[in-house]
């Protein structure tokens, strides 16, 4: 849904008030400059996102996070790169300039602090804001998260993907990965990130595994962003996470093959006071796999 009221501070502490804001897509001014575009909806206390920077976007985070708009005001950031999003300069991608991004949000929407949410890589993303800008951020929640800069989940994967190998549906999906690696147009990227998709989950079978499938393929992948954001973050150092002092929540799922125990359990040893809650039978995606547990986790955390 297109915007209907202007967007800016106005807006959000109404929202925040206790006066509930329809489904609505804004524009507003990023890091230097670059227009993003972000959506917001509900009413109460104000929960941002930020989407995974290398090309997927936020539509996942406006279709399946839509619970928390029943209790919380819920923005989602689709990153600087991706469309709708405006395409910035190859050097101005990497999880730490994403980071600028929200801290212009924060100063536009006149917030003293704010609660941060980031799945996947867009965990990395409020990682970096929280470890700069370490009074701005009163919870920070982490889910399946990617940790920048320390030893890859390669070793881990590798055991999924040998315990997995002759699993009739795993099998079909796990060549995707290569052609993902080995795109040269963003119909390639698209067509291996889907027919990858039953890997992310611990069932295969379900019926999430099939609507990812399908939902990938008939979208469009940036490979400009999956490329631009891999090379930037692949060459930055780890966050000093022990400069975080918000609030922490750590989900991680023990099926999951992408953001695996490894980088949990280090960003959990690394920020003062975490919590850590492991999720049983779940791959990537928890609020399909773990549903039940996973609001209750959420719900919980922003209310305490």
């Amino acid at each position: 849904m297109s915007a209907t009221e202007e967007f800016g501070p106005e807006l959000v502490q109404k929202a925040i008030s206790g006066t509930r804001i329809p489904p609505q897509e804004h524009k507003f001014k990023g890091y230097e400059g670059v227009e993003l575009v972000c959506w917001i909806s509900g009413s109460g206390p104000l929960v941002i996102a930020h989407s995974p920077g290398w090309g997927v976007g936020y539509e996942y985070l406006k279709k399946y996070f839509t619970p928390l708009t029943e209790k919380y005001t819920f923005l989602a950031i689709n990153s600087r790169g991706t469309p709708p999003s405006a395409i910035p300069d190859a050097s101005k991608m990497g999880s730490a300039t994403m980071a600028e991004d929200l801290e212009a949000l924060r100063i536009f929407l006149k917030l003293e602090k704010m609660t941060l949410m980031g799945h996947s890589n867009g965990a990395a993303v409020v990682q970096a804001y929280a470890v700069k800008y370490p009074t701005r951020v009163e919870k920070l929640l982490l889910l399946c998260a990617q940790l920048i800069g320390f030893t890859t989940s390669d070793d881990v994967r590798k055991k999924f993907l040998e315990a997995r190998k002759d699993h009739p549906v795993y099998k079909e999906a796990i060549p995707g990965m290569a052609k993902a690696y080995a795109a040269t147009t963003d119909a390639e990227l698209t067509a291996g990130l889907a027919q990858l998709m039953p890997f992310y989950f611990a069932d295969p079978e379900c019926a999430a595994s099939k609507e990812w499938k399908e939902n990938v393929a008939n979208g469009n992948v940036s490979l400009w962003a999956w490329k631009s954001q891999k090379k930037i973050d692949d060459a930055t150092p780890m966050p000093d996470l022990g400069a975080v002092k918000a609030k922490t929540l750590i989900v991680l799922c023990d099926e999951d093959p992408v953001c695996t125990e490894l980088w949990a359990n280090k960003i959990h040893e690394l920020i003062s006071g975490s919590k850590l809650v492991v999720m049983k039978n779940s791959g990537h995606m928890p609020w399909h796999e773990a549903t039940e547990e996973f609001w209750k986790t959420l719900f919980e955390f922003v209310d305490a």
